[in-house]
């Protein structure tokens, strides 16, 4: 048998919350359906880069990294494959009601996607 060391692998005991879910735009049908998504993707940073290193440098602020520059990009959805829905913690004060879609999209990109039924607000979710 092992002994216990006293010592941890991690001793930072907070846990690190990863692949949360993330808001995103959806355009519905008139049934209710998500038709298209928006949402904000890197981009465009690099080309402007030299020209904004410049214009600091020229201020007097040295410039180390370039700036991230966010912008919209709407995907269509051309299928959706599958749909389901969660209702859980109903006894809560804040319970979890949601309606799920793994999409695929005209450049053959697939993308679990949910609407929060309680707050009307569409997230995506990586898995």
């Amino acid at each position: 048998m092992v002994q216990n060391s006293g010592k941890t692998l991690c001793p930072d005991t907070r846990l690190r919350r990863i692949n949360l879910p993330e808001p995103v735009s959806v355009e519905e049908s008139a049934s209710g359906l998500p038709t298209s998504i928006s949402t904000l993707e890197k981009g465009g940073s690099r080309g402007i880069f030299p020209l904004v290193k410049d214009l600091v440098a020229q201020a007097g602020t040295p410039v180390s990294t370039p700036p991230v520059i966010k912008t919209a990009v709407k995907q269509v959805i051309i299928s959706i494959e599958d749909r389901w829905r969660i209702d859980d913690e109903w006894w809560r004060s804040e319970p979890v009601s949601r309606l799920y879609y793994a999409v695929l999209f005209a450049a053959g990109k697939r993308l679990v996607i949910y609407k929060d039924l309680i707050s009307g607000q569409w997230y995506k979710q990586m898995y």
